[in-house]
């Protein structure tokens, strides 16, 4: 848990705090809160434009994730990350607990997007996410929708 984000975070909301993590990778910004609820509208503004502050972002992007395990953040943070989030297949722990496996629907995307190894949000969208897991690696992976 990033000591500095959570100190923003109590000093400003009430749901209980399980994780939180950021990242800055080049012109985009992402903090990442997994809460034992959602944050009211005006918490959820005042958060995003105080985590807006402390990146220098105000585009930044704010996901709060109500989870009690690693396969529900993923599934949250891919709903507010994912223009499609039905495109969401799996969440696997593989290769010893080493690599979260994320298997994706990338029959919408275009011959290019599939072409991109990871098409699923922001480089910080991907980044925050990895902070909060204790996987080695985070894989997006085209999953097989065929059978």
């Amino acid at each position: 848990m990033d000591a500095r984000l959570r100190r923003i975070w109590r000093r400003i909301a009430e749901p209980e705090l399980r994780g939180i993590a950021g990242a800055k990778i080049e012109n985009s910004a992402t903090v990442v809160a997994v809460v034992d609820r959602e944050p009211g509208a005006y918490e959820g503004s005042r958060l995003r434009e105080a985590f807006g502050s402390y990146f220098e972002d105000r585009g930044l992007h704010f996901v709060a994730a109500v989870a009690d395990s690693y396969e529900d953040l993923v599934r949250a943070w891919f709903k507010q990350v994912d223009g499609s989030p039905g495109r969401l297949l799996s969440v696997r722990s593989v290769d010893d607990d080493s690599v979260l496996r994320i298997g994706v629907d990338h029959a919408l995307r275009s011959a290019e997007e599939r072409a991109e190894a990871s098409s699923v949000g922001t480089q910080a969208d991907r980044e925050a996410l990895h902070q909060l897991v204790p996987h080695e690696r985070v894989e997006f992976v085209a999953a097989d929708t065929t059978g």
